[in-house]
């Protein structure tokens, strides 16, 4: 989705585009999305102090090492009414199943409250 996220516009501001948490991905053809679907008994969301959190993981081995990566999501409403949205990434691989690596990052996004 881009541009609009849940009621909200994009504030005209920010540099970055919108990217997902999680790619969605349907059954077969047709079929309903079953992939990004969190489930609070599992530690995948939660609310906290006025703040929604998802969070997601994944990992994976192929020829040149193996890698994991997680994911949280915030979204807070701020006084202003704007939706405030916090992606933190986080990912730690192996090259070459001996060499370490780690990226990190964080990402800030604001919507504007659409008009009803």
């Amino acid at each position: 989705m881009r541009g609009k996220a849940a009621g909200f516009a994009r504030n005209p501001s920010s540099a970055s585009s919108i990217s997902s948490a999680c790619a969605l991905e349907s059954d077969p053809p047709g079929g309903s999305l079953s992939r990004c679907r969190p489930v609070a008994e599992r530690g995948e969301f939660g609310c906290d102090q006025g703040t929604l959190r998802v969070w997601y993981s994944d990992g994976g081995a192929g020829d040149i090492g193996v890698a994991w990566g997680w994911v949280t999501v915030d979204l807070t409403k701020d006084a202003d009414g704007w939706l405030v949205v916090r992606i933190d990434e986080k990912s730690l691989a192996l090259l070459g199943y001996v060499i370490p690596a780690h990226i990190s990052g964080t990402r800030w996004y604001r919507f504007r409250p659409t008009a009803p």
